[in-house]
């Protein structure tokens, strides 16, 4: 079999990162078995957590930001009874509760009705969220006060999975930028206890689902480029949700030129104010664009298939 250039290598890789890794050592990883250094992942996991993780390569990732913004999945176990700083299993106690009864199974669903839907929440101290230019573990770590801004994130499900206290299932699918162990943490403290993130596993993010995902011991140096038709996604599998628009040759030769297309093309009723699909006369994917108008498409990324 021939050997694939780097050029030919451009889509999504879901990997199933085992727990101790960053997301930074999946990255770096991909990047030393594929040759490429244009890789990137659509998404962080905290070391302790396991499960997908995309990782985009080549030329797609430059589709990364589409795949950032999609809903998560979660199946996560909080612990109830005690909270550390990191809000997981790698901190440090530093609240306990006396438990005379546990929270009923009624009484913890009617808690978790209130985490559903648009709520406001509080990064953990222990995030890579930046405060003055820093980011907020570090601060953290250098024993710094701060306080961390509110933000607002959606929880579209929020479900029990099991409960033999003092561990609680959960399973939940929820907006991007939400911290599982700041929901782990604030529902212990509805529920009249403490808690913190015993287990987490992202098992989907938007249409790639852990089921489809690869280990890193799978891979080799050797096995990369042969496996990779077999494993990656193309690259507007990011995009899939918004409607496609195909090209002719002339307008193919003009939006690669960058050139607003004005001519024998009209928005579908989706399209209004959303990016579109675009696709080549060869049919390769060729980008996104918006219509300014309804016959007046713009191209907001123009990608070349070779």
């Amino acid at each position: 079999m021939p050997r694939r250039r780097a050029s030919d290598l451009a889509g999504f890789l879901a990997i199933d990162k085992p727990a101790g890794w960053t997301s930074h050592d999946v990255v770096a990883r991909v990047r030393s078995l594929s040759g490429i250094r244009r890789v990137g992942h659509a998404g962080t996991l905290d070391p302790f957590a396991t499960g997908l993780l995309i990782v985009g390569v080549g030329r797609a990732t430059r589709l990364i930001q589409y795949v950032q913004n999609t809903a998560k999945t979660y199946e996560t176990t909080l612990r109830l009874g005690a909270e550390t700083d990191t809000h997981d299993t790698e901190g440090t106690v530093t609240s306990t509760a006396d438990i005379n009864a546990w929270p009923s199974r009624d009484a913890v669903v009617a808690v978790l009705a209130g985490f559903t839907g648009e709520i406001d929440q509080i990064p953990p101290a222990h995030s890579a969220v930046h405060v003055d230019g820093k980011r907020a573990y570090e601060r953290a770590r250098a024993g710094e006060a701060f306080d961390l801004p509110t933000r607002a994130v959606t929880i579209h499900e929020l479900a029990i999975a099991h409960y033999t206290p003092p561990d609680l299932g959960l399973r939940v699918r929820c907006s991007t930028g939400t911290y599982i162990r700041s929901l782990a943490r604030d529902i212990g403290r509805a529920l009249g206890t403490y808690a913190y993130c015993e287990v987490l596993r992202r098992t989907a993010s938007g249409s790639f689902e852990v089921s489809d995902a690869v280990e890193l011991d799978q891979l080799t140096r050797d096995n990369f480029r042969e496996l990779w038709p077999a494993l990656a996604r193309p690259p507007d599998a990011a995009v899939m949700e918004f409607d496609p628009i195909s090209l002719t040759e002339r307008q193919t030769t003009a939006w690669y030129h960058g050139q607003s297309l004005r001519d024998g093309l009209s928005a579908p009723p989706a399209a209004t104010n959303t990016p579109v699909r675009v696709y080549a006369a060869s049919g390769n994917f060729a980008g996104l664009g918006r219509f300014e108008t309804e016959n007046e498409l713009r191209p907001v990324l123009v990608f070349h298939a070779d």
